[in-house]
C-alpha cells in the first residue's frame, strides 16, 4: 500500500512538473512578442504585408483629389485638427509616389517614404505614418525623411 501510495505521488510529481515546463514553455512554440516585449517590425517580404501596402498607396495616392475636395476621411480622426486646411496641403496636380522597399509596420501602426511631386516641380520625400482605424488605413502623421 505504502510502495503503492509513493509511485503515485511520484508519477503526479512528474506529471506535474512536466506539464509546468510545457506549459511555460508554450508547447514548444515561440511565444508572441507580446510576451516577451519584443517589438516586431514586418516588411513586405512577410506574409500579407504586400497586401496591407497596396490597401496604403491606394489611399496615399488618392489624397491629392481627396485634399483639394477638402475631404479629411483618409486622416486618423485624432489628426484632422492637426493637418488643418487640407486643401492647402497639396499643390493641384502634385503626384505621391510611395516606395514600398521602405514599408514597416508594427502592430496597427505603419510608415512609407512618399515622394509629393507638384507640377513642374522637385519631388519632396518624407515619411508617412499611418494607423489601421475601423478597418481602414488611415493617415496619422507625417515627417521630415
Amino acid at each position: 500500500m505504502k510502495k503503492a501510495l509513493l509511485l503515485a505521488a511520484v508519477v503526479v510529481v512528474v506529471a506535474g512538473s512536466v506539464g509546468t515546463f510545457v506549459w511555460n514553455r508554450g508547447g514548444g512554440a515561440e511565444k508572441p512578442a507580446e510576451l516577451t516585449g519584443k517589438v516586431v517590425v514586418l516588411t513586405t517580404a512577410d506574409p500579407g504585408e504586400a497586401e496591407r501596402l497596396t490597401a496604403v498607396t491606394r489611399v496615399v495616392e488618392g489624397l491629392p483629389a481627396q485634399f483639394a475636395a477638402a475631404d479629411t476621411s483618409a486622416l486618423a480622426a485624432g489628426s484632422r485638427d492637426q493637418f488643418g486646411d487640407v486643401r492647402k496641403a497639396l499643390p493641384a496636380g502634385t503626384t505621391l509616389a510611395v516606395d514600398g522597399a521602405s514599408w514597416r509596420r508594427t502592430g496597427s501602426v505603419a510608415s512609407v517614404l512618399v515622394t509629393a511631386t507638384p507640377p513642374g516641380a522637385k519631388g519632396t520625400r518624407f515619411r508617412l505614418v499611418v494607423i489601421q482605424e475601423e478597418g481602414a488605413w488611415r493617415v496619422l502623421s507625417t515627417t521630415a525623411a
